[in-house]
Protein backbone atom coordinates (compact mmCIF):
# COMPACT_ATOMS: atom_id res chain seq x y z
CA UNK A 1 0.00 0.00 0.00
CA UNK A 2 1.23 2.87 -0.86
CA UNK A 3 0.79 6.53 1.37
CA UNK A 4 2.28 8.51 -0.53
CA UNK A 5 -0.49 8.25 -4.22
CA UNK A 6 -3.38 9.21 -2.22
CA UNK A 7 -1.69 11.96 -0.59
CA UNK A 8 -0.20 13.07 -4.35
CA UNK A 9 -3.89 12.43 -6.20
CA UNK A 10 -5.71 14.51 -3.07
CA UNK A 11 -3.16 17.40 -3.77
CA UNK A 12 -4.12 17.48 -7.64
CA UNK A 13 -7.70 16.80 -6.84
CA UNK A 14 -7.39 20.77 -4.61
CA UNK A 15 -5.26 21.90 -7.45
CA UNK A 16 -7.92 21.41 -10.01
CA UNK A 17 -10.71 22.43 -7.72
CA UNK A 18 -12.19 19.17 -6.85
CA UNK A 19 -12.94 17.30 -3.70
CA UNK A 20 -11.23 14.49 -3.55
CA UNK A 21 -12.91 11.19 -3.82
CA UNK A 22 -12.82 7.49 -5.17
CA UNK A 23 -12.11 8.67 -8.56
CA UNK A 24 -8.98 9.81 -7.46
CA UNK A 25 -7.70 6.13 -6.48
CA UNK A 26 -9.35 4.40 -9.57
CA UNK A 27 -7.57 2.82 -12.84
CA UNK A 28 -7.93 5.60 -14.49
CA UNK A 29 -6.55 7.39 -11.77
CA UNK A 30 -3.45 5.17 -11.61
CA UNK A 31 -2.65 6.01 -15.33
CA UNK A 32 -2.30 9.67 -14.34
CA UNK A 33 1.91 10.08 -15.00
CA UNK A 34 1.28 13.88 -13.42
CA UNK A 35 0.33 11.97 -10.27
CA UNK A 36 2.85 9.33 -10.37
CA UNK A 37 5.94 11.93 -10.55
CA UNK A 38 4.21 13.78 -7.50
CA UNK A 39 4.11 10.87 -5.30
CA UNK A 40 7.46 10.05 -6.31
CA UNK A 41 8.85 13.31 -4.90
CA UNK A 42 6.93 13.23 -1.21
CA UNK A 43 9.11 11.40 1.65
CA UNK A 44 7.69 10.35 4.23
CA UNK A 45 9.70 10.29 7.68
CA UNK A 46 8.86 9.39 11.22
CA UNK A 47 8.71 12.06 14.33
CA UNK A 48 10.07 10.60 17.55
CA UNK A 49 6.70 12.82 19.18
CA UNK A 50 4.15 11.14 17.05
CA UNK A 51 6.17 7.94 17.66
CA UNK A 52 5.99 8.49 21.38
CA UNK A 53 2.09 8.60 21.51
CA UNK A 54 1.44 6.12 18.45
CA UNK A 55 -0.99 3.85 18.70
CA UNK A 56 -3.06 5.69 21.61
CA UNK A 57 -3.35 8.84 19.10
CA UNK A 58 -2.63 8.79 15.12
CA UNK A 59 -1.14 12.06 14.13
CA UNK A 60 0.59 13.51 11.03
CA UNK A 61 2.87 16.74 9.88
CA UNK A 62 2.48 17.48 6.40
CA UNK A 63 5.06 20.19 5.33
CA UNK A 64 4.79 20.90 1.21
CA UNK A 65 8.48 22.60 0.08
CA UNK A 66 7.29 24.77 -2.91
CA UNK A 67 9.24 25.61 -5.80
CA UNK A 68 10.04 29.49 -4.15
CA UNK A 69 11.82 27.94 -1.36
CA UNK A 70 9.14 28.33 1.59
CA UNK A 71 7.43 25.79 3.34
CA UNK A 72 4.09 25.29 4.58
CA UNK A 73 3.53 22.58 7.00
CA UNK A 74 0.12 21.73 9.13
CA UNK A 75 1.79 21.29 12.45
CA UNK A 76 0.45 18.34 14.30
CA UNK A 77 -2.66 17.02 12.90
CA UNK A 78 -5.33 14.00 14.18
CA UNK A 79 -7.26 12.81 11.16
CA UNK A 80 -10.94 13.18 11.27
CA UNK A 81 -13.02 9.60 12.22
CA UNK A 82 -10.73 8.25 14.25
CA UNK A 83 -12.45 6.98 17.92
CA UNK A 84 -10.88 10.33 19.17
CA UNK A 85 -12.30 12.57 16.66
CA UNK A 86 -15.65 11.15 15.31
CA UNK A 87 -17.07 12.45 11.96
CA UNK A 88 -19.95 14.28 12.78
CA UNK A 89 -23.52 12.81 11.78
CA UNK A 90 -23.37 15.28 8.70
CA UNK A 91 -19.86 14.87 8.05
CA UNK A 92 -20.92 11.16 7.81
CA UNK A 93 -23.50 11.43 5.70
CA UNK A 94 -21.86 13.85 3.75
CA UNK A 95 -18.92 11.76 3.03
CA UNK A 96 -21.22 8.50 2.40
CA UNK A 97 -23.35 10.28 -0.40
CA UNK A 98 -19.77 11.36 -1.63
CA UNK A 99 -18.61 7.97 -1.79
CA UNK A 100 -21.75 6.73 -3.18
CA UNK A 101 -21.45 9.01 -6.71
CA UNK A 102 -21.05 6.04 -8.31
CA UNK A 103 -24.62 4.83 -8.19
CA UNK A 104 -25.70 7.96 -10.60
CA UNK A 105 -29.01 7.77 -8.46
CA UNK A 106 -28.91 10.03 -5.63
CA UNK A 107 -32.98 8.97 -4.69
CA UNK A 108 -31.66 5.32 -4.15
CA UNK A 109 -28.56 6.76 -1.83
CA UNK A 110 -31.29 9.07 0.30
CA UNK A 111 -32.88 5.34 0.63
CA UNK A 112 -30.47 3.87 1.56
CA UNK A 113 -29.45 6.30 4.31
CA UNK A 114 -32.54 6.15 5.44
CA UNK A 115 -32.32 2.76 5.52
CA UNK A 116 -29.37 2.09 7.73
CA UNK A 117 -30.69 4.88 10.18
CA UNK A 118 -34.65 3.34 10.53
CA UNK A 119 -34.81 3.48 14.08
CA UNK A 120 -37.16 0.66 13.69
CA UNK A 121 -35.94 -2.00 10.86
CA UNK A 122 -37.74 -4.61 12.67
CA UNK A 123 -40.39 -2.91 11.01
CA UNK A 124 -39.35 -2.01 7.81
CA UNK A 125 -38.27 -3.51 4.25
CA UNK A 126 -34.25 -2.98 5.92
CA UNK A 127 -31.61 -2.03 3.72
CA UNK A 128 -31.45 -5.26 1.80
CA UNK A 129 -34.26 -4.19 -0.24
CA UNK A 130 -32.39 -1.00 -0.99
CA UNK A 131 -29.06 -2.46 -1.81
CA UNK A 132 -29.92 -5.25 -4.12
Amino acid sequence: YSICWPVAAMLYACHENRVFSPDDVSDKALKRQDIHELADRIILEEHSEIEAVFPAQRQAIVSIHLHDGKTISSGTTIAAGDPETPLTHADFLNKFRLYAQPLNDSSRIEKMINAIFDPNPEKSDGITNVIY
